[in-house]
């Protein structure tokens, strides 16, 4: 609810103003059930893209926030691909994120 004595809530509340009045908004209504509500909202946007990335016979899984692609032959689709289906459920949702892709 504040960022008294945390540095890191400084950053966040510099870094991302917009997310830190929403997030403090709900905090005032019901601080208890947020981090709840976060994870669920969260896990409900990623069985969307997974099903999707399914129904389209993509070989990947998810890691917490991210979706790995597997390095298989069958897997011919582009990257952005990916990344548009997702920016896709997340601005359905009403969600504007930054998506990065990362090769290992």
């Amino acid at each position: 609810k504040t960022t008294r004595g945390k540095p890191f809530a400084k950053i966040f509340k510099a870094v991302y103003p917009s997310v830190w009045r929403t997030i403090k908004e709900i905090k005032e209504e019901d601080a208890e059930n947020l981090p709840n509500q976060m994870m669920q909202k969260e896990s409900q946007l990623f069985r969307s893209i997974l099903e999707e990335c399914y129904a389209r016979d993509w070989k990947v899984f998810s890691v917490h926030d991210a979706i790995v692609v597997l390095d298989d032959a069958s897997n011919t689709f582009e990257i952005e691909e990916l990344q548009g289906l997702m920016l896709h459920v997340y601005h359905e949702n009403g969600i504007f994120p930054t998506i990065s892709a990362e090769r290992y």
